[in-house]
């Protein structure tokens, strides 16, 4: 899945990261699911990330908010 241009305000997981977030979910599970937004990612890559390495199904949830 694509990442939103809104992501980019923060920098994605390095490598190191990833690994580590993907042991963290094979150990204890998807805790926050990947938030979307126009059928891209606005916030989770790392968590999508992880659960792509570990072949573990992915939560998404449509962000439902609005810009003031």
């Amino acid at each position: 899945m694509q990442s939103h241009p809104l992501a980019d305000v923060f920098p994605p997981l390095d490598d190191k990261g990833v690994q580590e977030l993907a042991d963290s979910i094979r150990d204890i599970g998807l805790r926050e699911p990947v938030v979307t937004l126009e059928d891209k990612i606005l916030d989770g890559r790392g968590r999508w990330k992880a659960c792509q390495k570990i072949g573990v199904q992915c939560q998404t949830v449509t962000y439902s908010g609005s810009d003031p």
